[in-house]
């Protein structure tokens, strides 16, 4: 399996997790894994390019994702460029503070990731296997 296919099959269960933590009412949950989802599907658009590190660091991804497909090659809309950074905000105060997330800002960041996924697939015509 190449790179790429790993992250977009990481990306896939990670929104699934994140459905599944938004059912069963767990919002810290949805935030994290719907970050995630995010991340991984920004990895492999950038493994398709040839771009790769090999500890994949957060603020690594968010710049390189944003400079090369966003402000480079144009592949995605410049509002693309602030959302891994906003969504790992609210994955931090999912994951390290005492606060818990709200059910409208979870639905919010899952819905964020849904929709940055699906145009990141769509844009490689990637379709996760059910």
């Amino acid at each position: 399996m190449r790179l790429h296919e790993a992250f977009f099959m990481k990306d896939a269960q990670e929104l699934a997790t994140a459905d599944l933590a938004w059912q069963s009412g767990d919002y810290n949950s949805t935030a994290n894994r719907a970050y995630y989802a995010a991340f991984h599907a920004a990895i492999a658009i950038l493994a398709l390019d040839g771009i790769t590190s090999s500890t994949n660091e957060h603020k690594w991804v968010h710049t390189t994702f944003s400079t090369h497909c966003i402000h480079r090659r144009k592949l995605f809309p410049s509002a693309f460029a602030s959302m891994l950074p906003d969504m790992m905000i609210l994955r931090h105060k999912a994951d390290y503070s005492t606060e818990i997330i709200a059910k409208s800002k979870a639905e919010t960041q899952l819905r964020e990731a849904r929709k940055f996924v699906t145009i990141l697939q769509e844009k490689v015509n990637y379709a996760p296997e059910p």
